[in-house]
């Protein structure tokens, strides 16, 4: 069956000048001639994505679009008009985000993320910004702690919010929003606690157990980099001076030197912080 919005294999019902026919016993779609392959013949399979043309026919093509429908992906605005905006989605037509369908108004030469849609409407492929209708609530297979890939699709005075998984809704709060943080950024983070109305709040760091390992690690590692194998840092260190060189809180600081010293791998001095000669 051949589906708008999709990618799917099709079989080559028969070649004609204008490029292939292909489809099945359901129906027919041409793929154009600059598409072809040059060993394209009547009866193979070829992958294509199926989309409609300004004439609003089903047509064919080999390129890949950035989302296919139900999905998202980050794409820059090109064009605008009174009735909305277009972005680029790596096809040759752009896709129509309409005014209604923007989460807040798209600016030409932006990224944004975009979820492709159908408009039941016109039975047209759209794009849309406004994500909340499509993140999945059933989250209830997440467990805090477990590390997640996020993609930033907008700011509020909350935070961050962000697609995780590419099928779920996230927010990075305020206090954690790295300055450089964009729309369009993807990185990974770590569920930090699963909420009743389907979402769930994000820390770029790891929890619990996890991240005392690592901030341990990340401490030995710098000593063990001078040739002293001494730090002028201590439990009494400015916050600003421990997250220069740590990039972390000085609870986590203090929590991590107090368990090197219970493991015997560092001593704890009014000056800062020496590793142990036996290490």
């Amino acid at each position: 069956m051949i589906q708008l919005g999709r990618c799917q294999d099709l079989d080559v019902m028969r070649l004609v000048a204008s490029g292939a026919i292909l489809g099945d016993d359901t129906g027919e779609v041409l793929l154009p001639r600059r598409y072809l392959p040059s060993d394209l013949e009547e009866g193979d399979s070829i992958r294509v994505f199926v989309h409609s043309d300004s004439e609003d026919r089903l047509i064919a093509t080999t390129r890949m679009p950035s989302a296919t429908l139900g999905n998202v992906a980050v794409m820059e605005a090109v064009d605008r008009t009174v009735h909305g905006t277009f972005v680029d989605w790596n096809l040759d037509k752009d896709l129509f985000v309409p005014e209604i369908e923007q989460h807040d108004a798209m600016r030409v030469g932006s990224l944004y993320v975009v979820e492709v849609r159908l408009d039941k409407r016109t039975d047209r492929l759209i794009g849309s910004t406004r994500l909340g209708r499509f993140f999945d609530p059933d989250i209830d297979h997440l467990r805090p702690g477990q590390e997640v890939q996020l993609l930033v699709w907008s700011f509020h005075d909350f935070g961050a919010q962000v697609v995780v998984d590419d099928h779920y809704s996230g927010l990075i709060y305020s206090s954690e929003v790295p300055r450089d943080l964009r729309v369009g950024d993807a990185l990974h983070g770590y569920v930090q606690r699963l909420r009743d109305d389907g979402k769930i709040d994000i820390s770029l760091r790891k929890l619990g157990a996890a991240a005392a390992r690592d901030a341990q690690s990340l401490i030995l590692e710098a000593l063990r980099a001078r040739d002293d194998g001494f730090l002028r840092l201590h439990d009494k260190s400015a916050p600003a001076e421990i997250a220069e060189h740590f990039d972390m809180s000085k609870r986590a600081f203090k929590a991590a030197i107090g368990g090197l010293f219970k493991r015997e791998l560092i001593e704890i001095r009014r000056d800062g912080i020496r590793l142990r000669r036996s290490d």
